[in-house]
């Protein structure tokens, strides 16, 4: 066999083998994941029958439960001592019964239970009505109401209660005689006055009419003063108070002040106070042609026949300031 034919023999065992090898592989791989599916079906069946399981002993403390709140197991014991403690209730609310009927024969659901059927007829007022239905509710006993008819009698102090009444039978009780104890927590109010309260008073054989809703409550009106007018402005002479005049010489003159709202004429020289008006100041100065005074706020000039009041004069010069 030459090199030739030996590198082939070689390349053909080689496939041989990693086919093989593949083959191989695929067997493992394919059981892995069949032992994986197989365990997630097992945990699935675990889970499930761990939750039936639950479910059972949640249904046998239910059972457990309804069997110490049924009726005695002998039918014609229950059907009677109920009907007593119907009667006993009727009386206690301050109801006047008629007839407390058990009705032959029951309502049965397999091997679950066996329902008997109670009527009564009764006279009473609505707080009466009200003291039975508590009582009835507040007991551990495993009934119910499937009838209640209230019919208004003359004169609307009194009703007729008609009623009808379930009680059950639950096989497996442990008691053959005598009524179940206890009292329930399905009330949602506090006590039977309570109830009575929530009752009485209304008339409950008219249609409901809701109450008006509130009225909207406005905002108190506050009434306030207008703020008072601003005084009005002083009258001020000096407006109308016009130099009119210079007399003398040298350094000697005299400046004539006319106040045309009064005539007065005021002759004024250096050193002389000046009261015009709201306008107070001091001759500072008398020149040929002009008027110095001297305020708090400053030294003013007012030149003779310019045509201009002291006042126009002195705020002239406080905005050129």
């Amino acid at each position: 066999m030459n090199q030739r034919e030996k590198i082939l023999a070689g390349g053909v065992v080689l496939l041989i083998v990693a086919w093989g090898g593949s083959r191989l592989w695929n067997r493992y791989q394919g059981a892995v994941d069949a032992r994986a599916e197989a365990l997630v079906e097992v945990k699935g069946r675990l889970d499930l029958a761990r939750l039936e399981a639950h479910k059972a002993q949640a249904a046998l403390g239910e059972l457990d439960e309804f069997q110490s709140r049924s009726l005695p197991s002998e039918r014609n014991v229950a059907r009677s001592e109920y009907r007593a403690w119907l009667i006993e209730q009727l009386v206690a609310a301050g109801l006047t019964y008629d007839d407390v009927k058990s009705t032959p024969g029951g309502r049965t659901r397999g091997d679950a239970y066996e329902a008997l059927t109670f009527t009564a007829d009764a006279v009473g007022d609505l707080s009466a009505v009200t003291r039975f239905l508590y009582a009835f509710y507040h007991s551990n006993q495993l009934h119910k109401v499937t009838l209640l008819k209230l019919t208004p009698m003359e004169g609307g102090a009194k009703v007729r209660l008609g009623l009808t009444v379930e009680a059950l039978i639950v096989p497996g009780t442990p008691r053959a005689t005598g009524l179940a104890a206890g009292e329930s927590d399905r009330l949602t109010l506090a006590s039977e006055d309570a109830y009575i309260s929530s009752v009485v008073g209304r008339n409950i054989f008219q249609e409901y009419v809701p109450p008006p809703p509130p009225r909207p409550v406005r905002p108190p009106v506050v009434r306030r003063d207008p703020p008072p007018r601003p005084a009005p402005p002083k009258f001020d002479d000096a407006k109308y108070a016009y130099v009119t005049g210079i007399v003398g010489s040298g350094d000697s003159y005299q400046a004539w002040v006319t106040v045309r709202t009064t005539g007065e004429v005021l002759r004024l020289r250096a050193g002389d106070p000046l009261k015009v008006g709201e306008l107070s100041a001091m001759v500072e100065r008398v020149t040929s042609n002009s008027l110095v005074l001297s305020t708090e706020d400053g030294t003013y000039t007012i030149e003779l026949r310019k045509d201009k009041s002291l006042r126009d004069a002195v705020t002239a010069s406080d905005e050129t300031l």
